[in-house]
Formats: C-alpha cells, structure tokens, sequence
C-alpha cells in the first residue's frame, strides 16, 4: 500500500538524484556535450516523476 510517508520518501531521493544529474550535467559541458546533454535528459525526467510526486501528495493530503 502507497503511504504518504512512503512518497515523501521517493521524492527525498530523487530529490537527491536529480541534485547529482544536474551537477553531473554543469561538470561535463565544457568536455563533453552529449554526456552533459544524457544527464540533463536523465534530470528532466527525474523532476517530471518528483511533479506527479508532488501532484499525488497534494491530492493525498486535501
């Protein structure tokens, strides 16, 4: 069963690695723009999942 604690937990961690894609994205530009360019790919769709995150706790806790 999907607790809210549950999801506060998901979104921490990815929370987490989206922090690690986007340096990771900062950190290659200047060497190499198509792994900068995965990274911020990877990031994009790791804050899309932390929105509907965000959309299922304010549902959860209306």
């Amino acid at each position: 069963m999907i607790t809210i604690d549950n999801l506060i937990k998901e979104k921490q961690l990815l929370v987490a690695q989206y922090s690690v894609l986007i340096e990771d994205a900062y950190n290659y530009m200047e060497n190499d723009n198509e792994l900068s360019d995965i990274f911020e790919y990877e990031a994009t769709q790791v804050m899309h999942r932390i929105t509907q995150l965000d959309t299922k706790l304010s549902l959860s806790l209306v």
